[in-house]
């Protein structure tokens, strides 16, 4: 995001004290306020059900990621796990992505489907060659989301269990909007 907002020359002097700053502040101030999104557990085992691999990607440090998994007494739900800890440089770069991947040992990319909710996401999966779904759990639109790239983005998570057991039922699952969701 800050690539975004501050010039390039001045975002290189910035970035390495603003993250830091932030981090210190978030972990400080609001990690312990976090809760898991109501539904995700049960989600992750549904996808776990069907066969499928699961991987978590973030851009945040190792010990947060535990964290999070501990919150969602989830430590065993993940078969992968890539965060900020384990790259130099994170989304909308690939590296988290191709390591998660690696990870699941998947080499088909165009298999893997990425479910996330920031536009970064859906950049990041689009440049990987995975396929970018979004979610509306975060702070963005769905406009926004379909704008970056992802195929179809729905209300909640578990509205997509429909498409991961039977892709042709996306269209009759009604997600929010679809650019292509005929594609799946």
């Amino acid at each position: 995001m800050l690539e975004k907002i501050i010039p390039q020359k001045t975002l290189r002097d910035l970035k390495t004290h603003i993250l830091s700053d932030q981090g210190r502040c978030y972990r400080e101030q609001y990690i312990d306020a976090v809760q898991p999104i109501p539904g995700t557990n049960e989600f992750i085992l549904e996808i776990k059900r069907l066969g499928i691999r699961v991987a978590a990607v973030s851009s945040c440090q190792r010990d947060e990621l535990v964290h999070y998994c501990k919150l969602m007494k989830g430590e065993r739900l993940f078969d992968a796990l890539a965060c900020g800890t384990d790259a130099s440089r994170y989304k909308p770069r690939l590296d988290l992505i191709d390591l998660a991947l690696k990870r699941l040992r998947i080499r088909d990319r165009a298999k893997a489907i990425m479910i996330g909710d920031t536009p970064f996401d859906a950049f990041a999966a689009r440049r990987a060659g995975v396929v970018p779904l979004g979610v509306l759990t975060g702070y963005f639109s769905a406009p926004e989301l379909l704008n970056a790239g992802c195929l179809a983005v729905f209300s909640k998570a578990r509205e997509l269990l429909a498409i991961l057991d039977r892709p042709e039922a996306a269209v009759r699952t009604g997600p929010i909007r679809s650019s292509a969701a005929h594609a799946l």
